[in-house]
């Protein structure tokens, strides 16, 4: 994995689109397997997080980039994969202010969305799966002393 960031680090100069190119494609992976949480992909997804810690340890990725892939493995949005985005926005609006913004809304509406999310989590983020903070911790661990 080291040696993999050395030339991208190397290539970074020359060619700089390609590495953003392949940084984003490899952080869109990350997400993408998380979001389906397929234990079939837990060794590739380790895989993964570790060479993107290998790069921030030969600065191809910077830090800030690092804590957003962080955060955004810790809090993972289930909501906008399952609902359109204006539903979400609605059905929020509804629950916080108590208004009505379609005809056939409302609050037992917004309850049973709000149900429906909480089983999808509980789908996805059972009690005894950490992966994800296995994956953080990975990335910590690959960082050592660099951080």
């Amino acid at each position: 994995m080291d040696v993999m960031a050395i030339l991208l680090a190397s290539l970074r100069r020359y060619h700089r689109p390609f590495v953003i190119a392949l940084i984003d494609q490899i952080f869109e992976e990350i997400e993408r397997s998380c979001e389906k949480n397929d234990f079939k992909e837990s060794q590739r997804r380790i895989a993964l997080i570790k060479f993107i810690g290998e790069c921030y340890n030969f600065r191809v990725v910077r830090t800030s980039t690092l804590f957003d892939l962080l955060y955004r493995l810790i809090n993972i949005n289930w909501t906008m994969a399952v609902f359109d985005t204006k539903q979400v926005h609605e059905m929020i609006h509804q629950y916080y202010y108590g208004e009505e913004t379609a005809a056939d809304g409302g609050e037992a509406k917004t309850m049973a969305w709000l149900q429906k999310e909480d089983e999808h989590m509980k789908a996805f983020d059972s009690n005894q799966d950490s992966f994800r903070i296995r994956l953080i911790c990975t990335v910590l661990d690959t960082l050592g002393k660099y951080f």
